[in-house]
Order: C-alpha cells, then structure tokens, then sequence
C-alpha cells in the first residue's frame, strides 16, 4: 500500500511582488521522507509555510519558515 500526502506550501518570490504562490505536490512515500523535503523547501527564502496532509485531509505537520515544525498531536 502506499501512503499518499500532500505537501502544500506558500512561496513568496523575490521577483514578484503580491501575494505569495500557493504550490501542492502528491507524495507517495513515507512521512519522514515528507517531512525531509518540505525542509529542504522551509530552507529557502522565499518559502512561507508548509504543511503535510494525509489522504484524508488531516494536517500531520505545519512548516514555518526557519524550520520550525508543529506535529500533529
């Protein structure tokens, strides 16, 4: 069986001035390899803040920037 998530996040270009870019990508993997990414994402500049979702909606992780996460729990 694999684990569906969706990561969604907010980035704010440098380049374009307004309102940030809501961006959403289906993961199929594990949740540590989610959480992996949107720290790797959390790390630039532009990134608002992410979080992980399971396949029924719920919010497993909330990502700020400087990577300060907040599990569900």
């Amino acid at each position: 069986m694999v684990n569906r998530l969706n990561i969604i996040w907010m980035d704010q270009s440098q380049t374009r001035k307004g309102w940030p870019e809501f961006r959403e990508e289906v993961f199929g993997g594990a949740f540590t390899d989610a959480m992996d990414y949107i720290m790797s994402l959390a790390g630039n500049a532009g990134f608002v803040a992410g979080q992980i979702l399971g396949q029924d909606g719920e919010i497993l992780a909330t990502v700020a920037p400087l990577k300060n996460v907040r599990l569900r729990g």
